[in-house]
C-alpha cells in the first residue's frame, strides 16, 4: 500500500531555510507519508541539500526541473506526483509542529464531509514562535456549498492551502494558476465540495521576510516568480481572478438554485470591483510607458495573508 499522506514541497534557491523545513516534517508524530520535493532549477545549494536528505530517508522523493517553471507550475507539479489520499503543500521556508499531520488527519478522518483541515498559523522571522499568531483563519462548516463559497469570498485568506486536503477534491480544482489570487480561487472551489476545518491549535509557523513574501517583492521580481520565461506584463489580474471564481461555480456539482444564487453573487462582486478593474487598466497603460512588469493595483490584490507562493 502507498502512504496515507503526500507532502509536496516546491523549492527554489531555498538553501538558507529548507533544512529546518524538511526536519520539521521528518519529525512528525504521524510517519506514514511521502515527501515530494521539486527543485525549480535552483542556482544555489538547494539541490545538494535535498539530495542529502533523500539519501537518508526513503520517504523523500526528490526531483529537479531542468529549468525554472515558475512558482505556479512547480506547486502543481508536486501534487501531480502525489500518490496518497491526503495531500499537503509544505513551504521550504516554514516550520511545522510535530503534531500537525496527526491533528489534521484525525479531523478529516472524523468528518467525511470535510475536504480540508488546517491548524492556526503563527508568523516568525528567525525562530518559530518569535512572532504573533496570524489573526485570521478560515473555518467554513456550513452545510450548504453556497454558504461556504460566499464565506470564502468574504474572508479571502490563503492560510488553508497549507493544511491537509483530500486529494480527490483537490483534483477537481484548477490548482494554482499564474495570476494573483489563484490560491484563493482554489480554496473557494474546495469550499464548494465540502467543509473547511480550522483547528484551534497553532501548529504551522510561517516565515515572514522580504525574501518569502510576494507582497514585498518588486514588480519585476513578481513577474519572474510566476512566469520566469515571459517578458510580458502581468495584466488583467482582477478579471482573471473573477473568471476563476466563475469557472469554479460553473463546474461545481450544485443544485440549480444554488448555482444561480452564486452566479448572482459573482455578478454583484464584479460590479463592486469595477473600480479595481478600471484602476488596473490605467496602471497597465502607465506601465506600458514605464516598463513596470505588474500594475500597482493588481499587485495589491493577490492572496490574503502573507501573500506568497514558494517556487
Amino acid at each position: 500500500m502507498g502512504p496515507r499522506i503526500s507532502i509536496g514541497m516546491p523549492c527554489y534557491n531555498s538553501e538558507r531555510w529548507i533544512s529546518p523545513a524538511i526536519e520539521s516534517l521528518l519529525g512528525q508524530t504521524f510517519e506514514d507519508f511521502e515527501l515530494i520535493v521539486s527543485d525549480n532549477a535552483s542556482s544555489d545549494g538547494t539541490w545538494d541539500i535535498v539530495q542529502r536528505y533523500a539519501a537518508s530517508d526513503d520517504r523523500i522523493r526528490a526531483y529537479r526541473n531542468p529549468e525554472n517553471l515558475g512558482a505556479s507550475a512547480n506547486f502543481n507539479r508536486v501534487f501531480e506526483l502525489a500518490r496518497a489520499p491526503y495531500f499537503k503543500w509544505a513551504s521550504s521556508n516554514d516550520w511545522c509542529a510535530p503534531g500537525l499531520l496527526d491533528a489534521c488527519r484525525n479531523a478529516l478522518d472524523a468528518d467525511p464531509g470535510a475536504v480540508l483541515a488546517c491548524p492556526r498559523a503563527g508568523m516568525f522571522t528567525a525562530v518559530p514562535g518569535d512572532g504573533p499568531d496570524y489573526p485570521f483563519g478560515l473555518d467554513l462548516r456550513q452545510g450548504e456549498p453556497a454558504e461556504r463559497f460566499v464565506g470564502s469570498l468574504a474572508i479571502r485568506r490563503n492560510i488553508p492551502m497549507n493544511g491537509l486536503i483530500r486529494s480527490t477534491a483537490l483534483r477537481r480544482t484548477e490548482l494554482i494558476r499564474p495570476y494573483y489570487g489563484s490560491d484563493l480561487v482554489m480554496i473557494s472551489a474546495l469550499a464548494l465540495q465540502g467543509k473547511l476545518l480550522e483547528l484551534p491549535q497553532t501548529l504551522l509557523f510561517m516565515r515572514d521576510t522580504s525574501e518569502t513574501s510576494t507582497a514585498r517583492m518588486g514588480a519585476d521580481a513578481v513577474r519572474r516568480h510566476y512566469a520566469p520565461k515571459s517578458a510580458r506584463r502581468m495584466t488583467n489580474q482582477s478579471i482573471r481572478n473573477w473568471l476563476g471564481y466563475w469557472r469554479a461555480v460553473r463546474d461545481a456539482d450544485l443544485p440549480a438554485r444554488q448555482r444561480l444564487q452564486l452566479i448572482g453573487h459573482l455578478a454583484r462582486m464584479a460590479r463592486w470591483r469595477s473600480r479595481d478593474v478600471f484602476a488596473e487598466a490605467i496602471d497597465s497603460m502607465r506601465g506600458a510607458w514605464s516598463g513596470d512588469a505588474v500594475p500597482d493595483s493588481a499587485r495589491g490584490g493577490g492572496s490574503g495573508g502573507p501573500g506568497r507562493l514558494d517556487q
